[in-house]
């Protein structure tokens, strides 16, 4: 099928899917204050100023300027603050054993935690480069221009996880994740709140010192996204195609007369196919999106930062060595993400 007829054919599939998620998520976030300028964009794409009161369920991004903050509070009346300079992002993954759980994304900026015990499944907690379950849990997470991670408990456990491997954090403890690594070592974090833009000022140094290593660093990290969206692919196009087929046989039977059959197909396809492939649907957009995210927000930053630095020497090693990268970079994202996302992705 050709790109533009599968992105058609997926385009009303994936919105019937959203709209089921946020139809969950109903009140799962409300805003309680809004300050500076703070901007809410839905599912759809759609950009609008937030308002104190609005509801936000999944699929939804808050994003806040120079000079914007925001307070969100879940049903359990934890509470979400959005800081200045953030994108912001509530999803939800499917986890092993088809369970669903929230989670809550920070694609750049700082947001901080206070979470009380949830009933059911606590959400997850990621950046680019790191996901963590949290347990009661009052937590800090910075999320850099370089794909790297901070992540600071100032109550309760973090179990926080990066290529594989798994740090617990309690109290008064902190960790760094760069791009595409196992999260470093944690140590005591006694002391103020830490600026955000002091910490992300150094970690534009870091890259400049380096900026080949610094992309290698992001290209491992979307490399990662892209091998797990595609090993759900296979499954994915063979549930697509036994549900055409027997929503075909299904208009065949009624067409027939075929009342009894017919409703054994259909109970087939509403009750077991339609909630596989909408899991594993659910599960390719993760991985999509958190590709595209990090592309925009931290290889897009990258990418223009060294532009103007080497405007007039672009023959330069060091930019023709980043340049390679983020090309090949490209390349993945045009031929293998965007056809699984949607224009109002992009």
């Amino acid at each position: 099928m050709r790109r533009g007829a599968l992105c058609c054919f997926r385009f009303g599939l994936v919105l019937a899917v959203l709209f089921s998620c946020a139809a969950s998520w109903a009140q799962e976030a409300t805003t309680v204050y809004v300050e500076g300028e703070v901007s809410r964009k839905d599912a759809g794409g759609v950009l609008r100023r937030l308002d104190f009161g609005d509801a936000l369920g999944a699929g939804d991004s808050v994003i806040t300027r120079r000079s914007g903050r925001a307070e969100l509070e879940l049903p359990n009346r934890s509470s979400i603050t959005v800081r200045p300079d953030t994108v912001f992002t509530l999803g939800e993954a499917e986890l092993a054993g088809g369970a669903r759980q929230s989670v809550l994304t920070t694609a750049a900026g700082s947001v901080a935690y206070k979470l009380n015990k949830f009933g059911a499944s606590p959400p997850l907690i990621r950046t680019g480069s790191m996901v963590a379950g949290v347990r009661g849990t009052g937590l800090e997470v910075f999320a850099g221009m370089d794909g790297s991670s901070l992540v600071v408990v100032t109550e309760g456990r973090v179990d926080l996880t990066a290529q594989g491997k798994t740090v617990s954090l309690g109290t008064n403890e902190a960790v760094e994740v760069q791009a595409g690594d196992a999260p470093g070592e944690k140590y005591a974090w006694l002391g103020k709140e830490r600026d955000f833009s002091a910490w992300n000022a150094a970690k534009m140094d870091d890259f400049l010192k380096n900026p080949v290593e610094g992309i290698r660093r992001v290209e491992k990290q979307l490399a990662y996204f892209r091998d797990e969206m595609m090993g759900i692919m296979p499954e994915y196009e063979k549930l697509t195609q036994e549900s055409k087929q027997t929503a075909a046989e299904f208009q065949r039977l009624r067409t027939a007369g075929e009342t009894e059959k017919a409703k054994e197909v259909q109970n087939y396809l509403i009750n077991d196919l339609n909630p596989r492939w909408s899991t594993l649907l659910l599960n390719i957009r993760y991985y999509a999106l958190s590709y595209l995210s990090m592309r925009r927000f931290v290889m897009g930053g990258m990418y223009a930062e060294m532009k103007s630095r080497y405007i007039l020497n672009q023959d330069d090693p060091v930019f023709e060595g980043f340049f390679e990268i983020y090309k090949d970079i490209c390349n993945d994202y045009e031929t293998i993400i965007v056809p699984q996302l949607v224009e109002a992705d992009i």
